[in-house]
């Protein structure tokens, strides 16, 4: 019986969280881990000690923020949207394959950021100015852009998965991107047979056309070079024996490039500079966020587990 009694606190966070209560998870979570010293007579000290262990554990992934950070930089200086444009032009007339490269972008930008919002934010008004309402369109952004943040490098899923399995979320990252892969492809293919069935017809905006097909390619090339660098530089260094592919090196690198393609000429150097050091230290923001959140609920988990909870469950 008191082994069944260290699930209550597990069970009540549950109740709580799922309907028809639907509550915040901090709330469950302290209700929950409440209930769990009062079961395990837990002392002050050790309640501090677990519940700062839990959020230091994700706020310590150093390379999920600063991939994050990098990657909604990019967004909001344009690179991003340079792609969408490109797609514009090359795929005039063929819609349902212009789909499909929407799809890829969504894709590519959430599994690059960790983060599903801001991209969609830009890239979900796009498509729907340039082939409307698609139901297998939106069923396949939303197949890739979950599958993206859960496995990315860059995401505080991969952080707290990666933490519980024990290895470090590159580690995690590199084992799920078969599977990732494959769910790109099929919702790739979803969003093109879906687009091309419905017969989907719209005019090109043509105010995309006025920009160099050049411009457009060279100004979606610091992304293109991350997103490269993210998925590729495990092999690189491989390859080369060489650790020269890290959070560190890839992401000064696309800045450096970054700053090359979208330097402002009527600005002086100091300025461009510093819009790129304020601009980088914003984006940090929203992960930051999500991590300390997920951190703060895993120190009430950290509760939970030190009155045996898993050890009853798993058996």
């Amino acid at each position: 019986m008191e082994g069944v009694i260290t699930l209550l606190p597990l069970v009540v966070i549950l109740v709580l969280v799922l309907p028809p209560l639907r509550l915040h998870m901090m709330i469950a979570g302290l209700i929950g881990a409440l209930l769990a010293i009062l079961i395990g007579g837990l002392s002050i000290g050790s309640i501090t000690g677990l519940y700062l262990n839990g959020i230091s554990a994700l706020l310590g992934i150093t390379s999920v923020i600063i991939f994050a950070a990098a990657a909604r930089w990019l967004s909001e200086i344009g690179a991003i949207k340079s792609i969408v444009d490109l797609a514009y032009i090359i795929f005039r007339g063929r819609l349902y394959l212009a789909a499909g490269l929407f799809v890829l972008i969504q894709a590519s930008a959430v599994y690059a950021a960790g983060l599903g919002a801001g991209n969609t934010l830009v890239i979900a008004p796009m498509v729907n100015s340039l082939i409307g309402f698609v139901p297998e369109v939106v069923a396949a952004m939303s197949i890739v852009s979950p599958t993206s943040w859960a496995t990315s490098p860059s995401s505080a899923e991969s952080a707290y998965i990666s933490s519980q399995w024990g290895v470090d979320v590159q580690t995690y990252a590199a084992a799920m991107r078969p599977y990732v892969f494959v769910m790109w492809g099929l919702a790739t293919i979803l969003a093109i047979v879906g687009t091309y069935r419905r017969g989907v017809k719209a005019e090109v905006d043509e105010e995309v056309f006025k920009t160099p097909v050049s411009v457009h390619f060279i100004r979606s090339t610091p992304f293109l070079f991350f997103l490269i660098l993210i998925l590729l530089g495990p092999w690189l260094n491989q390859i080369l024996g060489v650790g020269l592919s890290t959070p560190v090196t890839n992401v000064l690198v696309v800045i450096a490039l970054a700053q090359i393609v979208f330097w402002d000429r009527d600005k002086t150097w100091k300025d461009n500079l510093k819009k790129t050091s304020e601009t980088f230290i914003r984006s940090s923001g929203p992960i930051l966020n999500y991590l300390f959140l997920a951190g703060a609920f895993l120190g009430f988990i950290n509760i939970l587990q030190a009155i045996g909870k898993f050890e009853t469950l798993a058996g």
